[in-house]
């Protein structure tokens, strides 16, 4: 007798797929804005800050810096505000004349632009200092660094309303050895409980990414708190 067909039993079955649980809506969201506490930012003139951004990425009209009125025809669902870490509110501190910075001749030089000159002109002329001479070390303390990261802080929690609009702790790390680009966004998924007495792990520390990576390896060990380093303008490094 002919053996029976084992072609049935050997087909492939069919699964149905499997609906996962991850939720997979399309979100809007901009992941680099830089305010006024950032160094190029403020020498530029810009004289907005974190309130103002995160109302203006949840829809609300607001002033910008040179005078037009501007509001989005679309709110954003995100806002990643990543201000530089290298001279965290400086200028500010600088402008108003804390005591720390006065003893520098060029900090004393560069005040006296940004009051007496102001806008890109003043703005240029300092960061083309900056870059040719380096930045003065008193603008990278951290008396002047940590209570403007708080204020980052406080104000990501002021704005964040959860299921409605999202707003992401962060800072940008600005590395650039020899003129490659290293900057990485770094994004913190914690709220103002884990970050309220953190301070930033800047380029002023170290320009190598791999002391960034364990800076933010330390943070989560001590914290159980996430983060997260997004390289950023990376086509500019070589």
């Amino acid at each position: 007798t002919e053996a029976p067909s084992t072609a049935a039993s050997s087909a492939p079955t069919y699964s149905p797929p499997v609906r996962e649980s991850i939720p997979r809506a399309l979100l809007w969201g901009d992941t680099h804005l830089h305010t006024r506490l950032s160094q190029d930012a403020y020498s530029f003139g810009v004289t907005l800050g974190s309130d103002e951004a995160y109302r203006f990425a949840k829809g609300e009209r607001i002033q910008a810096t040179h005078g037009q009125w501007a509001k989005l025809d679309r709110p954003l669902d995100f806002l990643v505000i990543a201000d530089h870490a290298n001279g965290l509110g400086s200028m500010e501190a600088l402008v108003a004349g804390d005591e720390g910075l006065m003893g520098n001749e060029r900090l004393r030089e560069w005040r006296r632009l940004l009051v007496e000159v102001g806008g890109a002109k003043a703005g240029l002329q300092i960061s083309e200092e900056g870059r040719m001479r380096g930045w003065p070390d008193e603008l990278n303390d951290v008396g002047i660094l940590k209570p403007a990261w708080q204020r980052v802080v406080e104000a990501a929690e002021r704005h964040n309303q959860p299921g409605g609009f999202t707003a992401l702790n962060a800072y940008e790390w600005t590395s650039c050895p020899g003129g490659s680009n290293l900057h990485r966004v770094v994004v913190f998924r914690d709220r103002a409980d884990r970050l309220i007495d953190f301070v930033p792990f800047s380029a002023y520390q170290s320009e190598d990414p791999e002391d960034l990576w364990k800076a933010l390896d330390a943070y989560e060990d001590e914290t159980c708190g996430r983060v997260l380093a997004i390289p950023h303008n990376g086509n500019l490094s070589y």
